[in-house]
């Protein structure tokens, strides 16, 4: 292998413009910056922890950002198998949202954005899967299960129920 400055600077570019290519699996990605990095230490141009670290978390798509934000203050983000273990899981909690799914934001999560599967979704006053019992379009229903358990008319007619029984 080829031991020059235009070697070195060669591989200096492709470690910094590295980016996750839709597909590619995550451990794959971070091996291939590994093995980017063993080639700098190898050719005498070590690159540091911080700066894999960068180079890592600037390669992935947008949907990682939630977890770059919680890196940023996190105590242990300058430790990379830390960083890296963060960022397996949250590849492995991404695997699980398909954005392709049917979802709705559910009520009083807006700021929250919070994606929910509708086929998952039982409404709890007509029963039917596909909304919540806040969107039905049916008559709210006297016997539905009440949507906030701790609602206080709730409260008080289930502590009325006790006492009379």
């Amino acid at each position: 292998m080829a031991s020059g400055l235009g070697s070195l600077v060669a591989i200096w570019r492709k470690f910094t413009r590295i980016t996750k290519a839709d597909g590619t699996p995550i451990r794959a990605h971070i091996a291939e910056i590994r093995t980017i990095a063993d080639r700098l230490t190898r050719l005498g141009d070590k690159p540091s922890d911080a700066l894999i670290i960068a180079t890592l978390l600037g390669s992935l798509p947008k949907t990682y950002h939630p977890l770059i934000v919680a890196l940023d203050a996190h105590p242990e983000a300058g430790d990379l198998d830390f960083v890296i273990g963060r960022i397996i899981n949250e590849a492995v909690t991404l695997e699980h949202f398909n954005p392709d799914t049917p979802s709705v934001v559910s009520p009083g999560n807006e700021s929250m954005a919070l994606r929910v599967d509708v086929r998952k979704i039982t409404c709890h006053n007509c029963g039917i899967v596909g909304h919540f019992a806040s969107n039905c379009q049916k008559q709210p229903n006297p016997y539905a299960k009440p949507t906030k358990p701790w609602d206080a008319t709730n409260a008080l007619a289930i502590t009325e129920t006790a006492y009379a029984l």
